[in-house]
């Protein structure tokens, strides 16, 4: 059988893992095997990673390499030899983000990212933006633009639901953010908890974080302004430095009282989708920078409305006020977020546009039908 290797990070419950998975069953869809591993795979001391990893491609008869996030993956092309190891089979690169957007202001990193694309027949950015900071790395690299899309369990056309919510019940916005400076989940937090108090008690608003602890030195900052929060407003639950709740998710929803604002570590990928089908209101993503985030394609697909900072990655998927809503500071989200709660036809509206951006553009058998053509055109796997 014909087989392609992807190498990813494949953190858990990451908009990166959810691309792999996707990318592989395009192929498994056509009877090609694909194969999923983690650079950590064949990163180890005193052993040459070009080595490792053409052991592992003739034990798989490999046809192709395919690289997601081109440092962190990138990683595994790094000959430790005197003789310089030659990979045997060509590979291709898709961009993460982060990879372009802030590794290439750090020189090791850099370095490893310059190499990564030069040696490529081909590398997949998810937005023009990309593409352009991308070239000016590497001039002549063969960079292709295509939107990342959405799941093929996701992809639908329900009907249109734009209940205004029970009042009765917690407004919930999510964030789905890794505790890391790039995803910058403390933007929003103590604006977001000063305005959800001044609602009460006609609206009872809140905001969960959700995501896996990255970045130890960011997380004690943003749990301290966490608790900073809580104690200010008289909150009686803590959180420890590794973000461990007192009460569980449920119970602070079922709480008249609960918090403003409540941190929760990632969970399984079907539990999120759950979450976001039962109780949330809207998806906000406060990044830095983005390559395209996933969080916000899956809740436009599933009828819920996004939020995002006005960042390159997240108006190539947002146009402000048609399928969603763009924020540059912590007054224009609370606006838009208002407006979302009140304004019922305003809601339906960004709904039913983005449904069709989700069908028109981030269609997984139009992903799935050009890296075919990609991998015909560059590889003997098809």
């Amino acid at each position: 059988m014909r087989c392609v290797v992807i190498l990813s990070p494949l953190l858990p419950c990451s908009g990166n893992t959810s691309t792999v998975g996707r990318i592989s069953e395009h192929f498994t869809k056509r009877g090609i095997e694909c194969i999923s591993c983690t650079p950590a795979h064949f990163v180890a001391e005193n052993k040459c990673s070009v080595k490792l990893l053409n052991l592992f491609i003739k034990e798989k008869c490999a046809d192709a390499l395919l690289l997601l996030h081109a440092v962190k993956s990138g990683v595994c092309l790094r000959c430790r030899c005197n003789v310089g190891c030659k990979l045997l089979i060509n590979y291709g690169i898709v961009f993460g983000g982060t990879d372009i957007n802030e590794d290439r202001h750090n020189g090791n990193k850099q370095t490893i990212l310059k190499d990564t694309i030069k040696g490529s027949v081909f590398c997949v950015a998810f937005t023009e933006d990309l593409r352009q900071i991308a070239l000016t790395i590497c001039p002549k690299s063969n960079i292709h633009v295509h939107p990342q899309a959405v799941d093929y369990t996701m992809f639908k056309s329900p009907a249109v639901s734009g209940n205004t919510p029970d009042l009765k019940d917690p407004i919930l916005f999510v964030l789905p953010s890794n505790i890391r400076p790039v995803k910058n989940p403390l933007y929003l937090l103590e604006d977001f908890w000063k305005w959800s108090v001044n609602q009460r008690p006609k609206y009872d608003i809140r905001l969960l974080v959700i995501g896996n602890i990255l970045d130890e030195e960011y997380s004690k900052i943003f749990f301290q302004k966490l608790s900073a929060l809580k104690l200010r407003y008289c909150s009686k639950v803590n959180v420890s430095p590794e973000g461990k709740q007192t009460q569980n998710l449920q119970t602070w929803l079922a709480r008249t009282n609960g918090d403003r604002v409540l941190f929760f570590p990632a969970v399984p990928r079907h539990e999120f989708q759950k979450l976001l089908s039962k109780s949330t209101f809207a998806v906000v993503n406060t990044s830095n920078s983005e390559g395209m985030a996933s969080s916000l394609l899956e809740a436009m697909s599933m009828n819920i409305p996004v939020l995002a900072h006005d960042i390159p990655g997240n108006s190539a998927v947002i146009n402000h006020d048609l399928n969603g809503c763009l924020f540059s500071n912590p007054d224009e989200f609370i606006f838009s977020a208002m407006k979302l709660i009140t304004d019922k036809e305003y809601r339906i509206s960004l709904i039913t546009a983005a449904q069709k951006s989700i069908c028109n553009v981030h269609n997984p058998y139009l992903e799935a039908e050009f890296y075919m053509k990609l991998f015909e055109k560059h590889f003997s796997v098809l």
